[in-house]
């Protein structure tokens, strides 16, 4: 578990393509680039358009949200694992 902050991805523009010509998005996509920079990227989310996303710092409560889900998740494979291990233990162990 790291407690440094992540770049999450933020949206910040949308482009509708649906019926653009392409030379008029890539017009409109270099605009973006101008605009955004190159650590912008397009959404991997399906759509008729496109998504403009900018990584940017999680917040504090992002951050904290973060951190405790990862803290749960670890206690959780923890007793997972360890029901696992004691059955499996109870029926491989040779009593003597």
């Amino acid at each position: 578990m790291t407690t440094e902050r992540k770049l999450l991805p933020k949206e910040v523009d949308t482009l509708d393509l649906d019926g653009v010509l392409l030379k008029d998005a890539v017009k409109d996509l270099t605009e973006l680039l101008e605009h955004y920079g190159d650590t912008a990227r397009i959404s991997e989310e399906s759509r008729s358009y496109l998504i403009v996303v900018v990584p940017t710092l999680e917040s504090d409560d992002q951050l904290a949200n973060r951190l405790k889900s990862e803290a749960l998740r670890v206690l959780n494979k923890e007793a997972r694992d360890r029901a696992e291990f004691e059955r499996l233990q109870k029926k491989f162990v040779v009593k003597p």
